[in-house]
């Protein structure tokens, strides 16, 4: 059932359709534009992880020269979501390299990882060439070594290196330790300061051309990566590279500081700032900051669109009941019937308070219905005792409400004494 209210509000959008068009699409605009924004947001953010981990892979933080037994500890931990391995075979001097390929190039090394069953799961590795390899007797060399012409080597072709490590004054060198170099003695020329000690013999058949890792490529890197596979039962004393990802992303740093303290270690950070756990923060704070700006300005926009045109709206009721409030109305100036509708919004609102259990704000208005309003000038007193049976009915109701059956009782006597044929005719309000 519409209440007066609703009727009013329909009743004004009807009247000022211009404006409740113009209103209502302002509204719809910027509910899309809040839409619009937020979904870009997350539809960027969401697309540079996807990017991110098609060219980078789906790892937090990686670990060099673990031992197996470290190995088994991580797969215990139960924040680990996934775990990516290679054993580190180790570093071979490229065959038929020159002094001024590794001048030219810096990188006079293979260095060969066997890939755990799984491995490229987490690992985006891209093969341009060939296959990759199914065994330890097999290997994939970098593209990089060809298109620079530090080999020759063809796939079918056979592989012979030198393993070991690289040394420097009795220290072994990592995967991320630059080359390291001196001075010629008597010379300006510089040359290699490292060693690399060779440890075995291996004999491998190329399978493949692979492209660099993007998840291991560094200026200071001094090899161009070879991957074979892992045999089944590695030596015992065998290390390894390990990728792990954690179950949440806020993990990812107190896992490496619990787990790998003591290890080289690196960050897949690309991966991490978009994840929003980055200890670089500028570029998120940039983004959302961004997103922030744009989403206060279409909500200023909006909201001062709807207030305003509220605003109008109230303006005009306001000069409206304004008209009310200021006017004075005689009742034989063609307003006879004022106090009639005075009353009857009156004792319309008492019933209203019945209805939500607040019986004495509806006695205190059902008895002000025998006054008038203020701005009534009432000259002329209306003998007729306007709607008196009426409020005295409702004042009755409303006692026996309140349980005051006395005063209820009083009321009601009143109403049926009510005489509502004056002058010969009856009361047209009754």
């Amino acid at each position: 059932m519409k209440n007066v209210f609703t009727s009013v509000t329909v009743k004004t959008l009807k009247k000022n359709r211009t404006r409740t068009l113009v209103t209502v699409i302002g509204i719809l605009l910027a509910a899309s534009m809040l839409t619009a924004v937020t979904t870009f947001i997350s539809s960027l953010r969401q697309y540079m992880i996807d990017v991110s981990i098609e060219n980078q892979g789906n790892w937090y933080g990686a670990a060099f020269g673990l031992p197996a037994e470290k190995i088994e500890e991580l797969k215990a931990d139960e924040r680990t979501d996934g775990l990516a391995l290679w054993q580190e075979l180790g570093y071979a001097k490229i065959p038929g390299i020159t002094e001024g390929q590794i001048e030219s190039f810096h990188t006079p090394y293979f260095y060969v990882a066997a890939l755990a069953d799984g491995f490229t799961d987490m690992m985006p590795i891209e093969l341009e060439e060939g296959r990759m390899p199914e065994n330890s007797g097999e290997i994939a060399i970098s593209k990089s070594a060809m298109d620079w012409g530090l080999t020759d080597v063809e796939i079918g072709g056979t592989l012979e290196l030198e393993l070991g490590e690289r040394k420097l004054g009795g220290e072994t060198l990592g995967p991320y330790n630059p080359l390291i170099y001196r001075q010629k003695e008597g010379t300006s020329g510089i040359e290699l300061a490292e060693e690399l000690v060779s440890e075995e013999t291996m004999s491998c058949t190329v399978v493949g051309v692979i492209s660099s890792p993007a998840f291991l490529q560094s200026a200071s890197h001094p090899a161009v990566f070879c991957l074979t596979r892992m045999e089944e039962n590695p030596a015992a004393d065998a290390s390894y590279t390990c990728f792990y990802r954690t179950r949440r992303v806020s993990d990812a740093y107190p896992y490496a500081d619990e787990r790998l303290a003591g290890y080289e270690q690196i960050s897949n950070s690309e991966l991490m700032r978009f994840l929003g756990n980055s200890q670089n923060r500028p570029y998120m704070r940039m983004l959302y900051g961004l997103g922030a700006i744009l989403i206060l300005l279409i909500m200023t926009g909006g909201i001062s669109l709807v207030y305003s045109s509220f605003a109008i709206s109230v303006s005009d009721r306001t000069r409206q009941f304004g008209l009310l409030d200021r006017c004075y109305f005689p009742t034989r100036e063609g307003v006879a019937n004022f106090h009639d509708n005075f009353v009857d919004a009156l004792i319309l609102a008492g019933e209203e308070k019945i209805a939500e259990g607040k019986v004495e704000q509806a006695v205190a208005l059902y008895k002000k219905a025998f006054t008038y309003p203020e701005n009534h000038q009432v000259f002329l007193v209306d003998e007729r005792a306007t709607h008196d049976a009426q409020i005295n009915y409702c004042l009755g109701e409303a006692y026996a409400a309140l349980g005051q059956d006395a005063e209820a009782e009083k009321y009601w006597k009143l109403a049926a004494e009510q005489d509502y044929e004056l002058k010969g005719s009856k009361d047209f309000r009754y």
